[in-house]
């Protein structure tokens, strides 16, 4: 139905024309020993089993003979059960509120935007081996690099390392910049990374950075911290709070 992508919107009032013509076979539970006993009984089409006596058909099938007749009458009352399918990637970005070609003003935003992403994946429990950037030149010609790490990361450090070496390796310096964006994909969850950290190892001294970072701007709100990297934005940038 549909074909090729097989995606097709139905609602109840088409079952009678689109489902019922059908062989009964394309029933969702119809096997082939539940297809053969149908024949016998002379169903044939899915019309013809939402037209049989129900009491018939419970005879022959029990519970089942039941929960046929109402699939194919095209009602089922069981419950919706929501699946959280797996996160692939986060990322963000940011549209300048003027077109730049000043490094600090972009590094200072693919600082923040980095900070963001590692906020983020930090509170999700998830860590991310590819880290993307994404930047966007004032004609619209949009230039998107990534390189997959040795291992697992999520803090903001390691992130904004490799964002602004990808950056700074693609971007024409002479060329103004209106987007910026950066991503981690390639994403396990915390619990399933074998990652070990030692207390004398720096990668445990910036988990606890990050970790501190994320409890001041969860309480107190994400422009509680500003790095030193992002002080370029402030007066420039609509997107950075001034002094009160």
């Amino acid at each position: 139905m549909q074909k090729p992508d097989g995606l097709v919107v139905l609602t109840y009032e088409d079952v009678p024309t689109k489902i019922w013509p059908l062989p009964v076979r394309d029933l969702v539970g119809v096997g082939e020993s539940t297809e053969k006993a149908l024949h016998r009984m002379g169903i044939m089409t899915i019309g013809e089993l939402a037209k049989h006596p129900l009491s018939s058909l419970e005879r022959r099938f029990g519970v089942v003979g039941r929960a046929l007749h109402f699939a194919a009458l095209g009602m089922d009352d069981s419950p919706v059960q929501a699946v959280a399918l797996p996160i692939k990637s986060m990322s963000n970005e940011y549209t300048l509120p003027e077109d730049t070609n000043s490094p600090d003003i972009l590094k200072a935003h693919i600082l923040r935007l980095s900070g963001e992403v590692g906020m983020r994946l930090r509170q999700a429990g998830y860590l991310g081996k590819t880290v993307t950037v994404k930047f966007r030149y004032d004609d619209f010609v949009t230039v998107t690099r990534s390189e997959t790490m040795r291992d697992y990361i999520d803090s903001d450090r390691d992130i904004l390392e490799k964002a602004w070496e990808l950056f700074m390796g693609n971007w024409i310096s002479w060329r103004k910049v209106r987007l910026v964006g950066v991503g981690v994909t390639n994403l396990i969850e915390r619990k399933n990374c074998q990652r070990q950290l030692s207390l004398f190892d720096d990668t445990f001294k910036q988990a606890k950075v990050d970790h501190a970072v994320d409890v001041i701007k969860n309480k107190f709100g994400v422009n509680a911290i500003i790095k030193a990297g992002e002080m370029s934005l402030k007066g420039k940038d609509t997107a950075m709070p001034s002094d009160p």
